[in-house]
Parts: C-alpha cells; structure tokens; sequence
C-alpha cells in the first residue's frame, strides 16, 4: 500500500511550520540582543512576559498583535521578523 499524501503534505507543514517559527524566533532574539534588552527587560517593555521565551525559542507560535508589540519596541517592521 502506498503512503497517504495528505498525511505527507501535513508532515512537511507541519516540519516547516516549526522551521519558521524558530527562524522567526532567533530574529526576534538577535534584535533584542542587538537593541541591548535582557529578556526581562523585553518581557516588560512588550508585554508578553509569558510567552516571550517560547517565541525566540520558536515553541510558541505569536498572533499578529505580538509582532506588533515585538516590532513597536524595537522600532521596526513587522516584515523584518517574517521574511
């Protein structure tokens, strides 16, 4: 019997779904970095406290409001965390 593509098709998205999310998590914490924020300090200014470790770890995946916060404290697009 053959492999079903619909189970294949959601295991490569799946795969690279998580991919995306760390990318975008490393960009977030080497802007951080960069900007001279600890996380603490980041935590605060965003507040996103709780969840803000998993994004740059890429466990958890931000809403469009969290970009938001992200980007209005570093003072720069949206578009430079997800492209």
């Amino acid at each position: 019997m053959g492999s079903d593509p619909t189970v294949s098709r959601v295991s490569r998205s799946t795969g690279l779904d998580q991919q995306r999310r760390r990318e975008l998590g490393k960009r977030s914490a080497d802007l951080r970095t960069a900007a001279r924020y600890s996380q603490e300090a980041f935590c605060a200014a965003t507040g996103l406290s709780s969840s803000m470790q998993r994004i740059e770890t890429g466990e958890a995946d931000p809403r469009y409001r969290d970009l938001l916060r992200i980007t209005a404290v570093l003072d720069t697009g949206v578009s430079v965390l997800v492209d």
